[in-house]
């Protein structure tokens, strides 16, 4: 099924991966370094950020959830 949308949409290259935590996040803004990403926190969402702010924005969401 997800097959399907993915062709409907227009989208030509799906990979997808696992991981354990969130060494799989860090391991995809490391690797698009370029690019911008959205990211939505528990208060917050942030769109069009770059990669060293997204993982800045993940210590602190963590570090908050820590607190909790």
């Amino acid at each position: 099924m997800e097959t399907v949308i993915n062709w409907l949409l227009g989208r030509k290259r799906i990979v997808n991966q696992e991981s354990k935590g969130i060494d799989l996040a860090i391991y995809l803004i490391n690797e698009y370094k370029d690019r911008t990403f959205t990211f939505k926190g528990i208060k917050n969402k942030h769109f069009g950020i770059r990669g060293e702010e997204l993982l800045k924005l993940i210590q602190e969401e963590l570090e908050s959830m820590i607190i909790l």
